[in-house]
């Protein structure tokens, strides 16, 4: 393993700024400190620790707790809109994983949160059923995929006529197929 982008966490702009830091393989990124690490734009101390394979400190945990009540109200807000966590992070200033983090040890939020979200969703379901626009139809389905991780399923019917019986028979089970 020697490309950067090789490693845990590290995609093409991380492994941008790795190269800038001075880091140009992941070898030298693996034996480097967490500190160090953390240094480099787009890390902290806690993406640091979990790209190199580490134990975090436990003071790690929490992510940037001195920011929840400055961003609460940005991620609620940006909770009621059609798009996926990560942009609601962004909007508020905040790292994904420091939402994830503020939803795991802030129930109250995590309530609030998952409310906004189910009200967009509604929201978004309501539009996707006028069938007026079967292409504006199609487009929310598909923010609906995307934003909400809803699945799209379609039930179809199959008439089948069989000349031929099968039977599998197995250890519990028995599978008929076609007519007797």
């Amino acid at each position: 393993m020697s490309e950067l982008t090789e490693l845990r966490n590290v995609g093409p702009r991380k492994a941008e700024n790795l190269r800038e830091a001075g880091f140009e393989t992941a070898e030298e990124v693996m034996a480097a400190d967490v500190e160090d690490i953390a240094e480099v734009e787009g890390f902290g101390r806690r993406t640091a620790a979990d790209t190199l394979d580490v134990d975090p400190d436990p003071e790690l945990r929490g992510g940037k707790p001195e920011l929840f009540d400055e961003v609460r109200d940005d991620l609620l807000e940006a909770a009621e809109y059609d798009v996926p966590e990560h942009i609601i992070a962004e909007y508020a200033g905040i790292g994904r994983s420091t939402l994830q983090v503020y939803k795991d040890e802030k129930p109250e939020f995590a309530r609030e949160f998952g409310k906004a979200r189910a009200r967009a969703a509604i929201k978004l379901s309501e539009q996707a059923k006028d069938d007026s626009n079967k292409d504006v139809a199609r487009s929310l389905q598909f923010l609906m995929e995307r934003a909400h991780g809803f699945v799209r399923t379609e039930r179809q019917e199959v008439e089948m006529e069989a000349d031929n019986t099968h039977r599998i028979e197995g250890e519990g089970f028995v599978v008929n197929f076609g007519t007797e």
